[in-house]
């Protein structure tokens, strides 16, 4: 069975499975993406992007509603990978966040370099 690692920093209204939230992650074997789901329960939709691999930059912004999804191959460039209006409240969960795709086998990722505003 083919499976694809990912990673990423992602902002979430909760902790619940089902909570709104934006994902800008890379993939071992689809490379960059921004994940999200706009509504609590609601479909989570895709955008691709670059058909790059780790080690890549991936950033995440919100402003009010607004989440945006950049990445980067230096940290220093950016490319807008998507945006979406996602409603949370003024507190939300930010982190780093990954899976194998699996329940057969355990992903690990590195994170390095990192920083939150």
């Amino acid at each position: 069975a083919k499976w694809c690692a990912k990673g990423g920093w992602m902002v979430r209204g909760t902790l619940d499975p089902g909570s709104a939230q934006g994902f800008m992650l890379v993939s071992s074997s689809k490379g960059l993406a921004f994940q999200r789901r706009v509504a609590t329960n609601g479909v989570s939709t895709s955008t691709s992007g670059a058909a790059a691999s780790a080690p890549y930059w991936v950033r995440i912004d919100r402003i009010g509603d607004l989440i945006s999804a950049y990445s980067s191959p230096d940290g220093a460039t950016w490319t807008l990978g998507g945006s979406d209006t996602i409603p949370m409240a003024a507190g939300v969960y930010v982190g780093f966040a990954g899976s194998s795709h699996t329940s057969s086998a355990a992903a690990q990722r590195t994170l390095d370099n990192t920083r939150t505003t």
